[in-house]
């Protein structure tokens, strides 16, 4: 369930416990702030009492490397919010009642936080170390918060969980609770997007979102980059070229098409699409055109340029997966069944729903992919690979030894009409 890799401890500070900051801060940033630093507390605090209530089994040596993965990272998010309020405490322009005042949401936060760690078994009575003897390096988890908390669920689950069973266990969690509440609160600290593939038993998510808390955002990218393999590792770097290139073509074709229909209909047309819309008939038409013949005229009704392969993507066909809001948004509810963004819906064909004899019945069962939902917009991810797909195939692969998620072949097709 993920990997690790080690930085020097000397830059852990920066990256860790002050990476909430930037140079020359004012009073004006540090009162923006704190929202946003009160949020990502009361998440990461949520979703340390997830971790408390599962209950994980510290003798089994799976459950164990998750629950300290997810432990250690809680404790370096624990140790960045307390740096804030110190140095909110410190500053002249808050040095008063009110305040005071308004650091007692986070203080109530931090200090939720830090018991929930303690009864997971860190012992806040000694300080943490910054650097080990010798100069070690720290081992640090480059997960993601909420990845980890899902993955602990299904383990916990046992290896018969399907995908309705884990999505109604994560429905009874607290962080899901919290944000089913209707609570007005800014998204920081967690994703947009989950995916998890009920085959291999894993998750995966897209970025954590962090705000204004954009050197905190710098940090974590920078860790789920790193996630995709050895970035000394020349073959690891040319695989995700290629991974790159074609979610490339993708977005150039989705582009390219996007540009001709607003040509055509003053863009109308992909304003109803943006606003779920169109018929079944010009849905799949839309679909289509991402593969028509090159030259077709447009006076035919074609775009014409130049189209995607009938074999584009990987092939993940016998994987049952599915994406998640991973927060609420608007009118977005957390773990709440979703559609891929449009770039995911043409590189990554997995299966979205349980076949015949496979779905679940009651409140909790899976919901039909909608694509009328799809997110009219095309991740390019040729760096940062932002999606929750683009790291759930690679995870996919490993986890299958390669058996699984091959590009299409010459002959086969991954087109489809929708409806």
């Amino acid at each position: 369930m993920g990997t690790n890799y080690t930085m020097p401890a000397d830059s852990l500070v920066d990256s860790n416990y002050d990476f909430m900051f930037m140079n020359g801060e004012n009073s004006h940033a540090y009162k923006a702030r704190l929202p946003w630093v009160i949020a990502a507390t009361r998440n990461w605090r949520m979703i340390a009492r997830d971790l408390v209530a599962l209950d994980l089994d510290p003798l089994d040596p799976v459950q164990n490397d998750i629950r300290d993965r997810l432990r250690l990272l809680l404790r370096y998010c624990l140790g960045a919010s307390y740096t804030f309020r110190r140095r909110f405490r410190a500053h002249p322009k808050f040095q008063n009642p009110e305040g005071m005042a308004a650091l007692t949401p986070l203080l109530r936060e931090s200090l939720g936080l830090m018991v929930d760690l303690y009864r997971l078994g860190e012992n806040y009575l000694q300080p943490i170390p910054l650097q080990g003897p010798g100069g070690d390096k720290w081992l640090i988890p480059n997960n993601q918060p909420l990845e980890l908390l899902v993955n602990a669920t299904i383990l916990k689950l046992g290896p018969g969980a399907n995908l309705d069973d884990i999505k109604a266990r994560m429905l009874q969690s607290s962080i899901v609770g919290l944000h089913r509440t209707g609570a007005k609160m800014p998204l920081v600290g967690l994703p947009r997007v989950i995916f998890i593939c009920a085959e291999h038993r894993h998750s995966a998510c897209s970025a954590d979102v962090f705000g204004k808390l954009g050197n905190m955002q710098d940090a974590f990218d920078v860790r789920r980059t790193a996630r995709f393999g050895d970035v000394n590792d020349m073959q690891v770097w040319q695989r995700h070229g290629a991974h790159g290139s074609l979610c490339q073509d993708v977005a150039d074709r989705f582009d390219f098409v996007t540009n001709w229909y607003n040509v055509q209909s003053g863009k109308t047309y992909m304003g109803r699409a943006k606003e779920s819309q169109l018929s079944n008939d010009e849905y799949t038409e839309l679909c289509r055109n991402m593969y028509d013949a090159v030259g077709a005229p447009s006076d035919e009704g074609k775009p014409g340029g130049t189209p995607l392969p009938l074999k584009t993507g990987y092939n993940h066909r016998q994987e049952l997966g599915r994406s998640f809001y991973a927060a609420s948004d608007g009118s977005r509810v957390m773990f709440q069944e979703m559609s891929r963004c449009w770039k995911c819906r043409f590189v990554f064909h997995y299966r979205m729903y349980p076949g015949a004899g496979e779905q679940q019945t009651g409140p909790n069962a899976m919901v039909p992919e909608d694509p009328r939902q799809t997110a009219f917009k095309a991740n390019e991810s040729t760096t940062k690979f932002k999606c929750a797909e683009d790291l759930a195939h690679w995870l996919c692969v490993a986890a299958s030894g390669g058996n699984c998620g091959r590009q299409g072949q010459d002959g086969e097709q991954f087109n489809f009409p929708p409806f």
